[in-house]
């Protein structure tokens, strides 16, 4: 289960899918419109009242085994619902600033593992080998066509203005590039 419809979950979920693991990208707004982008098997709106039974329907009601969350925020706290015991909750960015209202009765009782993930102290941890090996896995992925890195739009410098705006879009999914 990824939360929030960015350009990292996408790509989350490309690795995931290439590794068998079946994915749910929740998103804000159209999850039709934003189904094909997400790479995911299922996707659902959050701005859907009691999303989190659609995703109990979506799974024939098995519940979910990680919670990766780019956004943070009172959804977060929502979603502990459909984790199934011993679930691990990964928060790897704070794109909603406010405070996720959990209890220790929700960690605990479901006996659920939380952490932070930033990529930065991650990749400053890690050997020059497994850097290497992981690189290499990734390249390996893009040149099989199994993880597609999402490109919203290409824009040439003179159109640097129109970059700039669908770089600002809400909806984007992908990076703007801008070619010379």
């Amino acid at each position: 289960l990824t939360a929030g419809g960015s350009t990292v979950s996408a790509l989350v979920a490309s690795l995931a899918r290439a590794r068998g693991i079946r994915v749910i990208s929740l998103v804000r707004g159209d999850a039709a419109g934003m189904a094909t982008k997400s790479n995911a098997d299922i996707t659902l709106s959050v701005d859907a009242p009691d999303f989190p039974v659609s995703i109990l329907q979506a799974t024939e009601s098995m519940r979910v085994s990680a919670l990766l969350d780019s956004v943070g925020g009172a959804n977060t706290a929502k979603l502990f619902g459909v984790l199934r015991p011993g679930a691990r909750v990964v928060a790897y960015g704070a794109q909603d600033g406010s405070a996720i209202p959990v209890t220790n009765a929700m960690l605990v009782y479901q006996n659920l593992t939380w952490i932070g993930f930033g990529i930065d102290h991650w990749l400053a941890g890690i050997s020059a080998d497994r850097y290497h090996a992981m690189l290499s896995s990734l390249w390996q992925l893009i040149r099989a066509g199994s993880l597609s890195l999402p490109v919203a739009g290409r824009y040439p410098l003179e159109q640097a203005r129109d970059a700039l705006q669908a770089e600002s879009s809400p909806d984007r999914l992908g990076k703007v590039l801008l070619i010379a």
